[in-house]
């Protein structure tokens, strides 16, 4: 299972939706059944201090397959760069997504950068 490297797009204060399906080496469904998925959103990836967690949603976890997503009420809390002008600055967070299997391992499966574009109608 090879890691996936995404930079993700979010729109500040809109709700957030990524379907995902794991599949293994052999384009085979991952048992995510007991399994545990964590995800951080962080302002660089040493940053100590989290600025907000992905919410996880369960489909078909036999399948591998559940919802990574952001509400809008947690999109409208990641700070944006000031801009002063009618441009809208994106700003870069760093995040990635982790399963804790059943039996204790650990597979980091999605990592990359979030552009935040600031949100103007609030």
């Amino acid at each position: 299972m090879a890691i996936g490297r995404t930079n993700l797009d979010i729109d500040q204060g809109s709700d957030f939706i990524l379907n995902m399906t794991l599949l293994d080496t052999e384009d085979q469904p991952v048992d995510l059944v007991g399994a545990q998925i964590l995800g951080q959103i962080r302002k660089t990836a040493s940053s100590d201090s989290i600025e907000t967690e992905f919410d996880f949603v369960p489909v078909n976890l036999v399948n591998g397959e559940f919802i990574i997503s952001l509400p809008a009420s947690k999109t409208s809390r990641l700070k944006v760069l000031p801009s002063y002008s009618a441009e809208r600055a994106i700003t870069q967070y760093a995040y990635d997504v982790k399963i804790v299997y059943p039996d204790g391992s650990i597979s980091r499966i999605l990592s990359g950068i979030i552009n935040i574009s600031p949100e103007v109608t609030r």
